[in-house]
């Protein structure tokens, strides 16, 4: 691990030892999590509850490690065993202690932009009129999507200030870093313990929107921020986009692409028009040259149909026609004032046009309660489903909070960090929650770490 530290970032003996340490947990979890079911629930308890108390002791005594363990819990203890459709804390292996870490880490979160408070007062004003003058609210499902809108408060509303600590942004962009380029070693050996799974002929090492995170975080921190490339860093960061390549979905290649059309345009830099230039031949490369009936030619030819405007050719494609006729049935079953402001959270919706009927809906693509009832809840898209809750003038809201952050930022990594936040928040807690801190995190420019 020595040869992938930079001397200059400052990182010591100690700091080694926690990334090598969360690595070895990393692969722990998820070979208990895989194999071991039955003795699964009390591992977690007790794997959690340590954290948790290492956590309270650094949040005391060693809180220049104290952000850096809040952020990589929500890779460690990994997403699944949940149920990707209901986000209570029964279906977490890892239970409400997702929940407690993410409130030990907002202890060290103030408040100070009351602005971002319009758009709550907006979700939940949205809510009760529901509630009081709709017939669409459920509310069994009202807590599952508050916590959603929980989780994002301090990217909306604050910045990262105390009194006696101040974080340093570039230290954990930078330990993520390192983090992320021992990936390749992970999946070696769930390989050779074969821990992952095969689906249209790709491989998944691990699953979830955090885990691919990682792997894209790697490749774009070491072409544009490591300032002590070497052949080394090269292979694995090699490596690591050989694996999400084959296994991405089709939401990281349009948000990829989004980074590089905006980071061009804030910085006027013609290497970044080259980057998407890239981007955009290796995916038609990629669509060209794959076999027919992989994943990754199902992906790309998503990419290279959504950019021709391609209806009928989208509508051919299960995954991507569910997500358009979610959003019609949305459009159907709401009014104008509903339209506008949203429905709220804990709102169903109707298979109005009967449209899903035609298409291969199964227990993967919505609960089997909600095909099973006709009331669907489920929105797979976070911008259809953010439409659902605030309407578009919720949506208006959501983007002008984060419309100044995104014109003016200039380093790829953080704004593809941003952009990955809004089009994928609302896919899981897990997601949110990892999203939240790592957005707060480095939006702490300060270069010194004060410890108590």
């Amino acid at each position: 691990m020595i040869a992938l530290i930079d001397k200059r970032m400052g990182l010591g003996l100690k700091d080694l030892f926690c990334i090598g340490t969360l690595f070895f947990l990393f692969l722990v979890n998820y070979s208990v999590q895989t194999e071991l079911p039955n003795f699964a629930r009390l591992y977690f308890h007790f794997s959690n509850l340590g954290y948790i108390g290492i956590l309270i002791y650094s949040r005391f005594n060693e809180r220049g490690q104290f952000d850096f363990l809040c952020l990589m819990y929500f890779v460690v203890f990994h997403q699944y065993g949940a149920d990707p459709y209901s986000e209570t804390f029964t279906n977490f292996q890892s239970g409400i202690y997702k929940f407690f870490i993410f409130l030990l880490f907002l202890t060290t979160v103030k408040s100070v932009r009351l602005y971002g408070a319009t758009f709550f007062i907006f979700v939940f004003t949205s809510t009760a009129i529901q509630v009081l003058y709709g017939d669409r609210f459920r509310l069994e499902y009202l807590f599952n999507d508050m916590l959603f809108y929980v989780a994002i408060v301090p990217v909306i509303m604050s910045v990262r200030r105390n009194v006696r600590f101040f974080s340093d942004s570039e230290s954990i962009m930078y330990r993520l870093y390192v983090f992320t380029l021992v990936l390749p070693l992970a999946c070696l050996v769930v390989y050779i313990l074969d821990l992952g799974h095969e689906l249209y002929g790709s491989y998944y090492f691990f699953y979830g929107h955090v885990i691919s995170f990682l792997f894209i975080y790697s490749i774009l921190y070491f072409f544009y921020l490591d300032k002590s490339k070497n052949l080394l860093k090269l292979l694995l960061v090699l490596s690591n986009f050989a694996i999400i390549t084959q296994s991405a979905q089709t939401a990281y290649f349009i948000i990829l692409i989004a980074t590089f059309f905006v980071v061009a345009i804030n910085s006027k830099k013609i290497r970044y028009l080259i980057s998407l230039v890239f981007l955009f031949a290796f995916i038609l490369i990629v669509n060209h040259f794959s076999p027919d009936g992989s994943w990754i030619a199902l992906k790309s030819n998503q990419i290279v149909n959504l950019f021709t405007l391609d209806v009928s050719a989208i509508l051919l494609v299960n995954s991507l026609a569910i997500r358009l006729y979610s959003f019609v049935n949305i459009f159907l079953s709401s009014n104008l004032a509903e339209l506008m402001f949203g429905s709220g959270l804990g709102a169903i919706y109707y298979d109005v046009g009967n449209f899903f009927n035609s298409q291969n809906v199964h227990a993967a693509t919505f609960p089997l309660s909600e095909i099973s009832s006709g009331e669907f809840h489920t929105v797979h898209e976070s911008i259809f489903r953010l439409f659902f809750h605030c309407g578009l003038v919720g949506i208006f809201f959501f983007f002008f909070l984060f419309f100044k952050k995104i014109f003016k930022e200039y380093e790829v990594p953080i704004l593809f960090s941003y952009l990955y936040f809004i089009f994928l928040w609302l896919s899981s807690i897990q997601t949110v929650f990892f999203l939240t801190i790592f957005l707060v995190l480095i939006s702490c420019k300060t270069i010194k770490v004060v410890n108590e």
